[in-house]
């Protein structure tokens, strides 16, 4: 398939997807502080799923903070996210973010940075060494001023199924991909769109059945059929 075999497949899934997961109008989800943000970033690969700040809740109700929280242990953590049907691999990125954090600052509180603002953000978390890249793309995404998709584990292997992108690819080179055609369309909203796809059909274990994009994924064809998807046109 050609590079712009793969944007016309890409851009024609998009639309489909926007379509059949539309962002509420109003977001329903409360104003969370930065380091809220970082925690749902890195809690989950889907922010929008209401199960990601149940967990954020439960934690700052059964733990002092957000401190102890960090040197909590990795198997207590495994069980309050399988309680909410979470990954728990997720609860060591959420203790190596907080430990990030804690080295740098010796203190994990809300006024992380004095400034809300999506640039002074994006440059205070681009100053920690080895700060996940997926985690500071939510973030920015979530106070409306990312430009790039996050490539997390669930939106690299969402692409890498329908074809359009090598299971190793680049985040820089998915991202790309993206932004070329989902150009005059909010990030957040197709970001929103494919997480809402890939927790109710395009999970870890497929529902490629039921899937509405079967046509155009190459592994959903291969599942259903057997034979490959068409490729796609411009």
């Amino acid at each position: 398939m050609t590079l712009k075999q793969k944007q016309s497949r890409l851009k024609t899934v998009v639309s489909l997807l926007l379509k059949r997961y539309p962002m509420p109008q109003a977001p329903t989800e409360e104003k969370l502080n930065l380091l809220q943000l970082v925690a749902l970033g890195a809690v989950s690969d889907d922010p929008y799923a209401p199960a990601a700040l149940q967990l954020i809740r439960r934690m700052e109700k059964d733990y002092v903070d957000w401190n102890e929280i960090r040197v909590t242990s990795t198997y207590e953590l495994d069980e309050i996210f399988g309680a909410y049907h979470l990954d728990p691999r997720h609860a060591t990125m959420l203790k190596n973010v907080l430990q990030l954090i804690f080295e740098q600052e010796n203190r994990l509180t809300p006024d992380l940075t004095s400034d809300e603002e999506p640039e002074t953000i994006k440059a205070y978390l681009s100053g920690y060494k080895d700060f996940p890249r997926a985690v500071q793309d939510t973030v920015l995404l979530l106070l409306d001023g990312g430009k790039d998709i996050p490539i997390s584990e669930t939106v690299l292997r969402f692409t890498s199924r329908i074809g359009v992108a090598a299971a190793d690819s680049s985040v820089n080179s998915v991202q790309l991909l993206y932004r070329k055609v989902s150009a005059g369309k909010s990030s957040r909203v197709a970001h929103y769109a494919i997480c809402c796809h890939c927790r109710e059909l395009c999970r870890e274990k497929p529902l490629c059945k039921k899937c509405f994009l079967v046509t155009h994924c190459d592994y959903g064809t291969k599942q259903v059929s057997g034979k490959p998807a068409k490729a796609a046109t411009e």
